[in-house]
């Protein structure tokens, strides 16, 4: 099956979001933080009526940021 344009626009988006944050993979933060910053996309429209996307933009940046995050040990720790 074949990625959208749109698609592989998201995925290129989050790669490079998590080369900037120094993982090594990408995750499925990135993948998120790639949807949240596009406020005309479907996936934003639907989380932004439900709480403040930015926020949670917000957020995911500063836990990815935070000393010690660690993509492939760290994911749940944001929710504590």
């Amino acid at each position: 099956m074949e990625l959208t344009p749109r698609a592989k626009t998201f995925l290129t988006t989050a790669e490079a979001i998590a080369r900037e944050s120094g993982a090594d993979k990408v995750g499925a933060e990135h993948i998120q933080l790639a949807l949240l910053a596009d406020t005309s996309s479907v996936p934003y429209q639907v989380i932004n009526a439900e709480c403040d996307a930015q926020f949670l933009r917000k957020k995911l940046l500063e836990h990815i940021d935070s000393n010690g995050y660690k993509q492939s040990t760290n994911r749940a720790r944001f929710l504590d």
